[in-house]
């Protein structure tokens, strides 16, 4: 039996209005994707928050993966929100969406986890996270064409050093060429609800300056001083995003293009706020 994610019981018309609505809206890209498949892109970070506030960003991203070729696997890098393993894998079953099925690159799985040690085969640590299952629908919207073309890998990154990022980053970027990477994270995390509220006025001003900071490192590829300045304060999918800037470094890629950036503040108030980043390289 397929994996279900976690929007499955939301319904494919469900699904699909809110996919193109984020398209739509005033946050979105203003159109759907052009039919042409010409772009060559290698990696985007895209927001993993619930659909209705970060959906006009996923189109953002979404609308360059359906722009672009079909790689061989998209790898979707995401945060383990148990933190037992360090990187973790899904290779039990393909996975199933209010779309349909996605299919898991067991072969590829295989062979990262031959080659490297600390990747494990793990079942639970995808139990009711979200990070992975937010981009799935959205990356068949984008190759509802191709379905069939479609191959995958999860891979969750836990409690890690920078050097064993930069292992794992090795690895991949020795095993697969033709690959496209999905980081699946997001930006600043504000509020009590992250137990992180270091300023009570001009919240939104003081979001947006942190923020801008952080995407002019990750566009850049600065990883030592992205890192730095997230030591503090609630970035929790730092080690994602350092992952996803090491694998860009090692294809041959020195700068990215941001396309968005807003946070669930500007929607839904700023008490609680997540920021969504979209970069692209």
């Amino acid at each position: 039996m397929n994996r279900k994610t976690l929007d499955f019981n939301l319904g494919f018309d469900k699904t699909n209005k809110l996919i193109n609505y984020g398209f739509t809206s005033k946050f979105g890209p203003g159109d759907l994707p052009i039919e042409k498949r010409n772009k060559k892109i290698t990696g985007i970070i895209a927001p993993n928050y619930h659909y209705k506030a970060s959906t006009s960003a996923l189109a953002w991203a979404y609308k360059e993966i359906a722009e672009s070729r079909i790689p061989d696997v998209y790898l979707i890098l995401g945060r383990d929100l148990l933190g037992k393993n360090k990187f973790s894998t899904f290779m039990f079953s393909d996975w199933e969406t209010s779309f349909g099925s996605v299919i898991v690159d067991g072969a590829f799985g295989n062979s990262l986890m031959k080659c490297f040690s600390l990747i494990k085969n793990s079942y639970d640590a995808f139990e009711n996270n979200y990070t992975i299952d937010i981009q799935l629908p959205f990356l068949q919207f984008a190759n509802r064409g191709s379905l069939d073309k479609i191959r995958f890998l999860p891979v969750l990154i836990g409690n890690v050093s920078h050097k064993e990022i930069c292992e794992f980053a090795d690895v991949v970027t020795d095993i697969q060429k033709n690959i496209y990477v999905i980081c699946s994270s997001n930006l600043t995390y504000y509020g009590k609800e992250y137990n992180y509220v270091p300023f009570l006025h001009g919240i939104k001003q003081n979001i947006y300056a942190k923020d801008s900071q952080l995407l002019s490192f990750m566009s850049r590829l600065d990883v030592k001083r992205f890192l730095d300045t997230t030591k503090r304060g609630a970035f929790l999918d730092r080690n994602v995003i350092a992952l996803f800037m090491e694998l860009m470094r090692g294809f041959g890629l020195r700068k990215g293009k941001i396309l968005s950036y807003y946070t669930s503040g500007d929607i839904e108030g700023y008490e609680n706020s997540v920021s969504f980043g979209v970069v692209v390289f």
